[in-house]
Protein backbone atom coordinates (compact mmCIF):
# COMPACT_ATOMS: atom_id res chain seq x y z
CA UNK A 1 0.00 0.00 0.00
CA UNK A 2 2.77 2.42 0.91
CA UNK A 3 4.48 1.65 -2.40
CA UNK A 4 1.28 2.48 -4.33
CA UNK A 5 0.94 5.81 -2.49
CA UNK A 6 4.56 6.71 -3.26
CA UNK A 7 4.07 5.89 -6.94
CA UNK A 8 0.94 8.04 -7.10
CA UNK A 9 2.67 10.93 -5.34
CA UNK A 10 5.65 10.65 -7.73
CA UNK A 11 3.39 10.65 -10.79
CA UNK A 12 1.47 13.66 -9.45
CA UNK A 13 4.66 15.63 -8.79
CA UNK A 14 6.01 14.84 -12.27
CA UNK A 15 2.71 15.88 -13.85
CA UNK A 16 2.75 19.21 -12.02
CA UNK A 17 6.36 19.84 -13.04
CA UNK A 18 5.54 19.18 -16.69
CA UNK A 19 2.57 21.56 -16.56
CA UNK A 20 4.57 24.37 -14.96
CA UNK A 21 7.21 24.50 -17.71
CA UNK A 22 6.54 27.42 -20.01
CA UNK A 23 6.43 26.32 -23.64
CA UNK A 24 8.67 28.03 -26.18
CA UNK A 25 6.70 30.46 -28.33
CA UNK A 26 5.90 29.16 -31.77
CA UNK A 27 7.96 30.82 -34.49
CA UNK A 28 6.56 31.13 -38.00
CA UNK A 29 9.73 32.46 -39.65
CA UNK A 30 13.40 32.69 -38.75
CA UNK A 31 15.69 35.36 -40.20
CA UNK A 32 19.46 35.05 -40.08
CA UNK A 33 21.36 38.25 -39.35
CA UNK A 34 24.45 38.11 -41.54
CA UNK A 35 27.36 40.48 -42.20
CA UNK A 36 25.47 42.98 -44.37
CA UNK A 37 22.03 41.46 -44.88
CA UNK A 38 19.04 39.74 -43.35
CA UNK A 39 18.29 36.34 -44.89
CA UNK A 40 15.68 35.94 -46.06
CA UNK A 41 15.08 39.65 -46.47
CA UNK A 42 11.29 39.29 -46.90
CA UNK A 43 9.12 36.94 -44.85
CA UNK A 44 5.37 36.37 -44.63
CA UNK A 45 3.59 35.48 -41.39
CA UNK A 46 -0.07 35.14 -40.42
CA UNK A 47 -1.74 37.62 -38.09
CA UNK A 48 -0.42 36.81 -34.62
CA UNK A 49 2.63 35.14 -36.17
CA UNK A 50 6.17 35.44 -34.85
CA UNK A 51 9.55 36.07 -36.41
CA UNK A 52 12.83 35.17 -34.73
CA UNK A 53 16.04 36.95 -35.77
CA UNK A 54 19.31 35.13 -35.03
CA UNK A 55 22.79 36.65 -35.26
CA UNK A 56 24.88 34.12 -37.23
CA UNK A 57 28.17 35.98 -36.89
CA UNK A 58 31.10 35.13 -34.60
CA UNK A 59 31.02 37.09 -31.32
CA UNK A 60 33.10 40.27 -31.52
CA UNK A 61 32.53 44.00 -31.16
CA UNK A 62 32.45 44.29 -34.97
CA UNK A 63 29.71 41.67 -35.28
CA UNK A 64 27.05 43.15 -33.03
CA UNK A 65 23.97 43.89 -35.11
CA UNK A 66 20.61 45.46 -34.31
CA UNK A 67 17.10 44.57 -35.36
CA UNK A 68 15.28 47.90 -35.37
CA UNK A 69 11.76 48.57 -36.61
CA UNK A 70 11.48 51.27 -39.27
CA UNK A 71 12.88 52.00 -42.70
CA UNK A 72 16.25 53.40 -41.61
CA UNK A 73 18.03 55.71 -39.17
CA UNK A 74 16.30 58.81 -40.57
CA UNK A 75 12.84 57.30 -39.96
CA UNK A 76 11.20 59.30 -37.14
CA UNK A 77 9.46 56.13 -35.92
CA UNK A 78 12.63 53.99 -35.94
CA UNK A 79 12.62 51.64 -32.98
CA UNK A 80 8.97 52.26 -32.06
CA UNK A 81 8.10 48.53 -32.21
CA UNK A 82 11.48 47.00 -31.40
CA UNK A 83 15.16 47.92 -31.22
CA UNK A 84 17.47 45.20 -29.93
CA UNK A 85 21.19 44.46 -30.15
CA UNK A 86 22.23 40.89 -30.91
CA UNK A 87 25.71 39.57 -30.20
CA UNK A 88 27.22 36.84 -32.34
CA UNK A 89 28.01 33.30 -31.23
CA UNK A 90 30.88 32.34 -28.96
CA UNK A 91 33.14 29.39 -29.72
CA UNK A 92 31.23 26.16 -29.20
CA UNK A 93 27.78 27.72 -29.53
CA UNK A 94 25.66 27.00 -32.62
CA UNK A 95 24.22 30.52 -32.96
CA UNK A 96 24.41 33.97 -31.46
CA UNK A 97 21.72 35.86 -29.59
CA UNK A 98 18.18 35.88 -30.91
CA UNK A 99 15.08 38.03 -30.65
CA UNK A 100 11.45 37.08 -31.32
CA UNK A 101 8.60 39.46 -32.07
CA UNK A 102 4.91 38.60 -32.49
CA UNK A 103 2.97 40.74 -34.96
CA UNK A 104 -0.53 41.69 -33.79
CA UNK A 105 -1.55 43.83 -36.78
CA UNK A 106 -1.82 43.15 -40.50
CA UNK A 107 0.43 45.12 -42.78
CA UNK A 108 3.96 45.46 -44.08
CA UNK A 109 6.65 46.15 -41.51
CA UNK A 110 10.18 47.19 -42.43
CA UNK A 111 13.18 46.86 -40.15
CA UNK A 112 16.89 47.54 -40.42
CA UNK A 113 20.21 47.07 -38.67
CA UNK A 114 21.88 50.18 -37.24
CA UNK A 115 25.24 48.40 -37.13
CA UNK A 116 27.74 48.54 -38.64
CA UNK A 117 27.29 52.31 -38.83
CA UNK A 118 26.99 53.54 -42.38
CA UNK A 119 26.18 50.05 -43.68
CA UNK A 120 22.54 49.80 -42.70
CA UNK A 121 20.56 47.02 -44.34
CA UNK A 122 16.84 46.32 -44.31
CA UNK A 123 14.25 43.57 -44.29
CA UNK A 124 10.48 43.28 -44.50
CA UNK A 125 7.80 41.32 -42.66
CA UNK A 126 4.42 41.00 -44.38
CA UNK A 127 1.62 40.11 -41.99
CA UNK A 128 -1.31 38.52 -43.84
Amino acid sequence: MLRRVLVLVSVSVLSLAACSESPQPAVDQEVRVETTRFFPSVVDVPLGGSVRWVNNLRDSAENIRTVTSGSGPEDSTAGALFDVQLRGFATGEPTGESFTYTFGERGTFTYFSRLPAGSEFTGTVRVQ
